[in-house]
Parts: structure tokens; C-alpha cells; sequence
């Protein structure tokens, strides 16, 4: 099988899994109990990016949009995406704030921006 055909399928897996489990990969488990409802949401996805948005690094990788839906600006402290159930914190958002109705673009490179400062792309 070519590269390109495996990373397709790698890709289309995803895609698939995400649909069917989109409301468990974006978890916070620090939410106050009996809050039924989370202030962030994740909007779009793209799996296979082969001509948009590009990185800092000027590569085509998939990406995450999430969209803060509430009036007030939210902590992104203690959020995470994972696409393992039993591991709902795998990557964690860096601490940032997310104004009312403003997006964040989270790229699934596999790049490691956590520790680059000041406010690195997700």
C-alpha cells in the first residue's frame, strides 16, 4: 500500500471516529457537576488538508476549530482533545483565554508547541 494511500485511510479512520464520538474528544473534567452544558464547542474539523489552511511551518496538517459559544471570555485551562475514551485528558489545551464567540485553530500536527511562548499556535 503507498504512503499516501495509508495516510488517506489513517485519515478517513479518524474522520469516522470523531463523527461517531465527537461530543466524548472534547472534555473537561473540571466543569462544576450538575453543568450540563459546555461553553466550547468544537465547530468544524478537517482530516484530510491537502490545499487550506497551512501551519507556522507552512505544512497542510488537519486541524480543529472550537468556537467559545458563551457570553463570557473562557480559561482554556484544563480542557483537552483526546481520541483515546479512557484517557480524556491526552492533550491538553495550553492556558489561554478564549473571548465570547471567538475561535482557536488547534492543528494535529504532532508538533510539540506547548513550552513556546509568548501564546504559540495550537
Amino acid at each position: 500500500m503507498t504512503k499516501p494511500r495509508k495516510a488517506f485511510l489513517f485519515w478517513l479512520f479518524i474522520a469516522i471516529c470523531l463523527t461517531i464520538s465527537l461530543p466524548q474528544i472534547f472534555t473537561n473534567p473540571t466543569l462544576p457537576s450538575g453543568q450540563t452544558r459546555a461553553p466550547l464547542v468544537i465547530e468544524e474539523v478537517l482530516v484530510l488538508n491537502q490545499s487550506g489552511l497551512t501551519d507556522e511551518d507552512g505544512e497542510f496538517s488537519p486541524w480543529i476549530d472550537i468556537v467559545n459559544r458563551s457570553p463570557e471570555a473562557v480559561d482554556l485551562t484544563g480542557w483537552a482533545l483526546t481520541d483515546a475514551p479512557d484517557q480524556p485528558t491526552k492533550w491538553l489545551l495550553p492556558a489561554r483565554m478564549l473571548e465570547a464567540g471567538a475561535h482557536v485553530l488547534v492543528f494535529a500536527s504532532g508538533k510539540d508547541r506547548g513550552n513556546l511562548s509568548p501564546a504559540p499556535p495550537l
